[in-house]
């Protein structure tokens, strides 16, 4: 199985607008990752995001780089704050390979927690995606990380 967690690209600034949409610069880098995830061959059955504005807009373009479509729908424990032990539970029990796009600190502390804190402290920009393959069942190892940045 394979996980992809993807912080939500840039906002708005919390002064500009209620509910933090995507800033125009925030659509550009969700569309940048979303081709290179689609040149990559990325496909999940399903993208689950936090109830917060910028990450379901981010799920939305992301989620249109793949064939088939995925779900794309609103889930709990994916909030900045959330215990990453929930997801990781959840994550035990799936077959199919899908898809997180939530916030910092809760994103990198679920992929410290499913690496055994090898990815605690790794830097996570905006839009990033990073791979993480199930190896047993509740061992996971990176593989590789998009970002709206990289040249090519």
């Amino acid at each position: 199985m394979k996980l992809y967690l993807a912080r939500h690209a840039r906002a708005v600034e919390a002064e500009a607008e209620q509910g933090r949409p995507l800033s125009e610069e925030g659509r550009r880098q969700a569309r940048t990752v979303a081709r290179r995830l689609a040149d990559r061959g990325v496909a999940v059955a399903r993208i689950y995001h936090s109830p917060k504005l910028r990450a379901a807009q981010t799920a939305r373009i992301l989620g249109r780089c793949m064939e088939p479509a995925p779900v794309v729908m609103e889930a709990d424990g994916l909030l900045p704050g959330d215990d990453p032990e929930l997801w990781a539970a959840r994550l035990g029990c799936m077959g199919c390979d899908v898809m997180l796009v939530g916030h910092l600190p809760h994103l990198g502390a679920l992929a410290a927690f499913l690496a055994g804190g090898a990815l605690a402290g790794a830097p996570w920009p905006e839009a990033a995606v990073l791979c993480l393959h199930r190896e047993g069942r509740r061992r996971w190892r990176a593989l590789w990380t998009v970002t709206a940045d990289e040249r090519g």
